[in-house]
């Protein structure tokens, strides 16, 4: 019995306030997140074209949106790619055009003018009638 009791107050005495006191947390670094440009793709026709500022603005609305892809997309260059109707493949990280690509140039159907002839054709009365029955 005294072993025990002998034992039992070593480690009573070994361990001190270990019982009592909460452990403290380990010290964490922050993460810092830093925002990745993402580069995105879209496929459609360019709607608005502008030149501001010394770049030329896009507005491009997409033909593909199947599968969470954009639905349109707006951006600047200073570089000037393509014309506002043209169909067009463009790359871009953020705000700015990495490349673009003409898949279609804008159809422009010419018009035709249609005139119409005013002639009226006129007939005389008629002067005899004939029925035969046969």
């Amino acid at each position: 019995m005294l072993k025990y009791f002998l034992s039992l107050v070593l480690c009573i005495l070994f361990s001190g306030c270990a019982f009592l006191n909460t452990k403290a947390q380990p010290l964490q670094k922050k993460i810092v997140v830093k925002k990745v440009k993402k580069m995105s793709t879209i496929k459609g026709y360019i709607t608005e074209l502008s030149y501001d500022g010394g770049k030329y603005c896009y507005q491009i609305v997409a033909t593909d949106t199947s599968n969470l892809k954009l639905s349109n997309a707006s951006f600047c260059s200073a570089k000037f790619y393509h014309n506002k109707g043209d169909l067009v493949y463009a790359t871009f990280y953020g705000d700015n055009i990495k490349e673009m690509l003409l898949i279609r140039p804008k159809i422009e159907e010419k018009k035709k003018k249609r005139t119409f002839k005013n002639r009226k054709n006129i007939i005389s009365v008629p002067r005899e009638e004939k029925i035969s029955f046969d």
